[in-house]
């Protein structure tokens, strides 16, 4: 008899940009978002964001198909880019 092993469910954030900074619903700031969050704060599409990480326009990590990014350098590319 094999045992099963409930699937972790995925928590979904709020975030928002406040002051140009990207803050969570409870008032914490979160290290690293996804392609999902950025998207959603950028309100775009996230094929639209995912284009942007492939193609450098946009400062990602990738950790095999996931591609996430650093608020730090998220927050940097919004001032730059002037999204806020």
């Amino acid at each position: 008899m094999s045992a099963s092993i409930p699937h972790e469910r995925k928590v979904k954030r709020s975030l928002a940009i406040i002051d140009n900074r990207i803050v969570c619903e409870n008032g914490s700031a979160p290290n690293m978002i996804t392609v999902s969050e950025a998207a959603a704060l950028l309100n775009l599409s996230v094929a639209t964001v995912r284009r942007w990480c492939a193609g450098g326009q946009l400062p990602c990590h990738r950790f095999g198909r996931l591609w996430s990014i650093s608020v730090r350098d998220f927050e940097r590319w919004l001032l730059n880019n002037k999204w806020s």
